[in-house]
């Protein structure tokens, strides 16, 4: 089951809720799958590796592993190791009274 497909019980993937990831270190691909990052590159969390099935996940889904899929702003998806990077904090809009 992808990402988004209502793993688990869960609701499909709402774009808006999406976590997102900035690069600590610049990672090179080394497989077609893997995801090049510029150090300092925002990245959508977009699925998970889960090592014991080896299939991804929903990320909403707590599961160990190594491994994050992720798409840039350009729009270019794929895998990522997730000591790479850093999750950023989700800002709450403010309300303008």
């Amino acid at each position: 089951m992808g990402a988004g497909a209502g793993a688990a019980g869960l609701p499909p993937l709402d774009p808006s809720q999406l976590a997102f990831a900035r690069a600590l270190y610049p990672f090179q691909a080394s497989a077609p799958a893997e995801l090049n990052l510029k150090e300092n590159e925002i990245v959508a969390i977009m699925g998970k590796l889960d090592p014991a099935s080896g299939a991804e996940v929903d990320p909403r889904i707590e599961v160990e592993t190594d491994w994050w899929k992720g798409r840039t702003r350009e729009g270019r998806e794929g895998w990522f190791p997730k000591k790479w990077v850093e999750v950023l904090e989700r800002r709450e809009a403010k309300k303008i009274d």
